[in-house]
């Protein structure tokens, strides 16, 4: 159910952020930046506003890229790792729990999947 798709979830990003090779190199100068967790709020944030009126799949798409920036990710990485994202949900979600999510007012995409 969605208790065991929100653990298993979580476990695969702690798993991407511990293996990513880059990580280890930012780690030391990230330390005492702020500007990640910052970034990483505010994707929250705009993630929060953009579901309703975007639908899930753009909000997501949206607030991955913009976290991924303010991580210190590469403009690939901030367009790759989202889309990948998305597509993990819909098939997650949408087909494999047929748990309905927020198709959006503006952009219906994904509809009546």
């Amino acid at each position: 159910g969605p208790g065991f798709w929100s653990r298993i979830t979580g476990a695969g990003l702690l798993a991407c952020a511990m293996l990513t090779p880059a990580a280890a190199e930012r780690k030391e100068e990230q330390r005492h930046s702020l500007r990640p967790l910052l970034g990483l709020v505010f994707s929250a944030l705009l993630w929060t506003a953009l579901l309703i009126p975007a639908g899930w799949a753009a909000a997501t798409f949206l607030a991955g890229s913009f976290a991924c920036r303010k991580a210190g990710c590469g403009w690939r990485e901030s367009l790759l790792i989202p889309a990948l994202l998305c597509l993990l949900l819909y098939a997650g979600m949408v087909r494999l729990l047929q748990w309905p999510l927020p198709e959006g007012l503006f952009f219906p995409l994904f509809a009546g999947a």
